[in-house]
């Protein structure tokens, strides 16, 4: 009975992030005014993250420029995709960065075991999680992805030869 009390109380908080994501809206000026530095959100979690048994790499380059998102919306987003590679069983996740325009993305690949096809279509459906006997809720990457979209940007699942890739695109900040 304690542990469905445990997963009703993660749900219903879930659910609360959920709908926050859904409600942010870009404010009336076309943007956020918002300012992440990404160097520093990904530094903190590959701390935060990094074990003997999961190695995280991150190449980001200096000349990188500040994301259009609050840091604490950035790295709710970053940590749900590396806790999602840690728990499928990724052992390695490599975090690249790219440029083009007023555009920038998050590149998060890992060596685990991927998304089944049968998943592709269905990974960010609310509830859906292949997790559930875990305690997945199956709302991490709705959450993230309504985050990144409420900030005029996006999160898709990327192509990959293994393991899995998940691809953040955000404005630039101006």
């Amino acid at each position: 009975m304690e542990g469905d009390a445990q997963r009703l109380s993660r749900l219903v908080s879930r659910l609360m992030e959920l709908a926050q994501a859904d409600m942010a809206r870009p404010n009336a000026g076309g943007g956020h005014e918002a300012r992440s530095k990404v160097s520093a959100v990904i530094a903190r979690l590959t701390d935060a993250h990094a074990t003997p048994t999961f190695a995280l790499t991150a190449t980001v380059a200096d000349t990188f420029p500040a994301l259009a998102i609050e840091e604490q919306a950035l790295e709710t987003v970053l940590a749900t995709l590396i806790e999602n590679a840690r728990q499928a069983g990724a052992t390695t996740l490599a975090i690249t960065t790219g440029h083009r325009g007023r555009y920038a993305s998050i590149a998060l690949t890992d060596n685990g075991p991927g998304v089944p096809a049968a998943d592709v279509t269905r990974v960010f459906d609310p509830f859906f999680t292949s997790k559930r006997e875990v305690g997945g809720t199956g709302l991490g990457l709705p959450i993230a992805r309504a985050l990144a979209e409420s900030r005029g940007g996006s999160l898709e699942l990327g192509e990959t030869a293994s393991g899995a890739c998940f691809v953040l695109t955000l404005v630039v900040a101006g």
